[in-house]
C-alpha cells in the first residue's frame, strides 16, 4: 500500500511539472505558426503597395500583428525556460535533472532560432516596404 501512495506522488509531482511545460511548448507552437501566416500575409499585402497605396493602413495592421506575436513568442520562451529552471531545482534524482537540462537545452535552441527568425523576417518586411513605397520607413522598418 505505501508503494502504491509513493508511486502516486511520483505520479502527481510528474503531472505537475510536465503539464505546464506541455501547455506552454504549446501555445509557443501556435503562436509561432501564427507568427509565420501573418508574415506571408505581409509580404502578400505588401506586394500590392506599389498599386495599391491605400493597402498601406492594412500593412502596418499586419506588421503590428507580427511584432506583438514575436513578443509573445519570446515572453512564452522566457517563461518556459523559468519554469524547466524552477523544475530542475525540485528534481530529487540525476536521471530527472539529466532530463529537465536536456529540455532547458533544447528550448534555449528554439530561443535563439526564433530571435533569427524574427530578425529576418522583420528585415524581409522591411524590404518589401521599401521596395513598395517610396516614403519614410516607420518606426518598426527602421528598427
Amino acid at each position: 500500500m505505501f508503494a502504491k501512495i509513493r508511486i502516486g506522488g511520483k505520479i502527481t509531482q510528474f503531472a505537475e511539472q510536465a503539464i505546464p511545460l506541455a501547455d506552454s511548448v504549446a501555445a509557443i507552437s501556435v503562436h509561432k505558426t501564427e507568427q509565420a501566416a501573418v508574415l506571408e500575409r505581409a509580404i502578400a499585402v505588401g506586394e500590392t503597395l506599389a498599386a495599391d497605396p491605400a493597402r498601406l493602413s492594412q500593412f502596418d495592421e499586419i506588421v503590428e500583428q507580427f511584432i506583438a506575436l514575436s513578443h509573445k513568442v519570446d515572453a512564452e520562451l522566457n517563461a518556459s525556460e523559468s519554469l524547466l529552471r524552477e523544475t530542475m531545482a525540485l528534481t530529487h534524482s540525476d536521471k530527472e535533472r539529466m532530463t529537465f537540462e536536456h529540455l532547458l537545452a533544447l528550448l534555449e535552441t528554439v530561443a535563439a532560432e526564433q530571435a533569427d527568425y524574427t530578425r529576418r523576417a522583420e528585415q524581409t518586411i522591411g524590404s518589401v516596404y521599401a521596395s513598395r513605397v517610396r516614403v519614410k520607413l516607420p518606426a518598426w522598418a527602421a528598427a
